[in-house]
């Protein structure tokens, strides 16, 4: 008889636990009720029924008491959850990185557009590329006799001897990879020079996006604030959102408030793949086959891998667009239905509701910001590898076995930026 009550037992509590799993708890107030009503009278009518809602228009009747409802879910909703929350997670990442990233790649390709180069300036220039060509040579075969008399030495020196010729190697690298591009840049500036209408058309895309991301950029600081000091983030509507829509609701016209939505996040999106981009450039490459002169990719030995994987990564990117900008622009996305139901299944799932009932995605968006703006406004000099690599070329050039000639390599050695 016990082993029958303990097997019953077990069994009620695996269906408690399924029954748990494939149910989730909602309680909605007034705000929320409106929200939501559109998605769940369908599935829940009687549920709304028994607190006597019958239509859109009841659930401002919820005053003091929050309504209570259960929502069937099963494996599929739980998979879409996890995932919409990763894409979620990403795209606030990456679109914080692309908001700043995405006009100002257009500003950047407007300063460093190739200019008219006359041609005494190009010889000049070409003379000057073609002399640090001859002192890296003369650093190259200086490191190679350094790897001949590394075979010489006893084990332990030469293993501290190797892994200094190999981070000397890899600077080395990257200064032939700066003058080959230095080279490309000034005959590109000889022979195609970039037209007027090209450069146009950059600085005014550049311009009119930076005043874009700043409006998105304030309204989100502003929405930040309020939902700091606030205490119900679903009633914050902050400026310039809170104009625009209150324009477009005396008048109707929800066609708008779609379209306007729609440009929105798309605009959104484009600032994430912009964003996402420069992370693999920046970052998500190696640093290997940045000094290699290779272009960088997110990813993958070969390119056919890399765009697989960088294609996958921004579908999941994209997954997270809907939920992430209908959280900003809660007021366009509440009244175009742009929002979908796992935005509020999302906020029952423990920690991670906590994460998203908070906005602490918004919080993401807004430091990452920050921190790409800083990266944009470092100058030149300030890169590590730039203005570092001298500095790790002297062990090389201050050994005495390695003069030429009376002259210590040191006196040939060039720094990161030629251009004077």
């Amino acid at each position: 008889m016990k082993l029958e009550k303990r097997k019953i037992k077990i069994v009620s509590d695996m269906i408690e636990i399924i029954v748990y799993v494939n149910k989730i708890f909602l309680n909605l107030n007034a705000k929320e009720c409106e929200i939501w009503y559109p998605y769940l009278k369908s599935i829940n009518k009687k549920d709304f029924l028994s607190h006597n809602i019958r239509n859109l228009e009841h659930c401002k009747n919820i005053v003091k008491n929050d309504i209570k409802m259960n929502v069937d879910i099963n494996y599929n909703d739980y998979l879409i959850l996890c995932i919409s929350f990763i894409g979620c997670l990403l795209f606030a990442f990456y679109c914080g990185i692309g908001m700043i990233s995405f006009p100002l790649s257009f500003l950047s390709t407007y300063i460093h557009r190739n200019k008219i180069i006359k041609e005494e300036h190009f010889k000049s220039e070409l003379s000057l590329i073609n002399r640090n060509a001859k002192r890296l040579i003369e650093i190259t075969e200086a490191l190679q006799i350094q790897k001949e008399q590394m075979k010489n030495e006893n084990y332990f020196i030469f293993f501290y001897k190797n892994l200094r010729y190999k981070k000397e190697k890899r600077v080395l690298n990257y200064l032939v990879h700066k003058l080959e591009k230095q080279y490309e840049k000034l005959l590109e500036g000889y022979h195609n020079p970039t037209s007027k209408m090209s450069s146009f058309i950059s600085l005014s895309l550049g311009f009119l996006l930076s005043i874009l991301s700043t409006g998105i950029f304030l309204h989100l600081v502003l929405h930040v604030a309020l939902d700091w000091l606030t205490s119900a983030p679903h009633e914050v509507t902050t400026w310039p959102i809170r104009d625009a829509h209150n324009i477009l609701m005396k008048e109707n016209l929800q066609t708008l408030w779609v379209a306007v939505y729609a440009f929105l996040t798309a605009y959104l999106l484009m600032c994430a793949f912009s964003g996402f981009t420069f992370f693999c450039s920046k970052v998500g490459g190696s640093r290997e086959d940045t000094i290699r002169g290779g272009n960088s990719r997110c990813g993958g030995d070969t390119y056919l891998h890399s765009l697989l994987l960088n294609m996958c990564l921004f579908f999941l990117v994209s997954s997270g667009a809907v939920l992430f900008s209908g959280n900003l622009f809660r007021r366009y996305s509440s009244h175009a239905h742009a929002f979908v139901f796992f935005d509020l299944s999302l906020k029952q799932l423990g920690f991670i509701g906590r994460i998203y009932a908070h906005n602490v995605l918004l919080y993401v968006t807004l430091a990452i910001n920050f921190l790409t703006m800083i990266i944009f406004m470092l100058p030149t000099k300030c890169d590590f590898i730039s203005s570092s690599a001298r500095s790790k070329l002297l062990p090389i050039m201050a050994d005495d076995k390695m003069k030429e000639g009376g002259k210590d390599l040191e006196s040939i050695s060039i720094m990161g930026n030629t251009r004077k």
